[in-house]
């Protein structure tokens, strides 16, 4: 909250940079409690996560996050060249903020199979599976 208080009091004349602080701070916020939460059940079950293991998934989903992030980044920064004057004002910022969400999922998803990031495949097809089974449950019942 504090991130983004600060960020809505620095950055409150640009509201694309603010949806950037704002957002940023929630990743933030949700990286500390993922930390947090290992941490307390490292502490009461010290073998669910080992220490090396866990080390390298956070370093290689750290630099999945600071791929994607430099690939928005860059997108958005140099969106504008690219589109010679195709939009103004609000629609220039939707055009920049859709092109900076498309090159981040573009390099997120190139990065997670180079860097062997398997937990984002497994929860597609663990929430696939849920459909198709909720699917089957309803087609018999009707």
């Amino acid at each position: 909250m504090v991130i983004s208080w600060l960020g809505f009091r620095w950055c409150s004349d640009n509201s694309l940079l603010l949806i950037g602080v704002i957002a940023g701070g929630f990743t933030v916020s949700r990286a500390l409690k993922s930390f947090v939460l290992v941490e307390m059940l490292r502490s009461s079950t010290p073998q669910a996560f080992p220490v090396r293991e866990t080390l390298a998934f956070l370093v290689r989903v750290s630099a999945c996050a600071l791929l994607m992030a430099g690939a928005a980044w860059l997108a958005v920064r140099y969106a504008p060249a690219g589109l010679g004057g195709a939009g103004h004002g609000r629609m220039l910022d939707l055009l920049r903020l859709g092109g900076g969400a498309a090159a981040a999922a573009i390099v997120g998803l190139a990065a997670t199979w180079l860097l062997r990031i398997r937990e984002p495949y497994e929860m597609v097809h663990w929430a696939l599976a849920k459909l198709r089974q909720r699917r089957a449950g309803n087609a018999k019942g009707a």
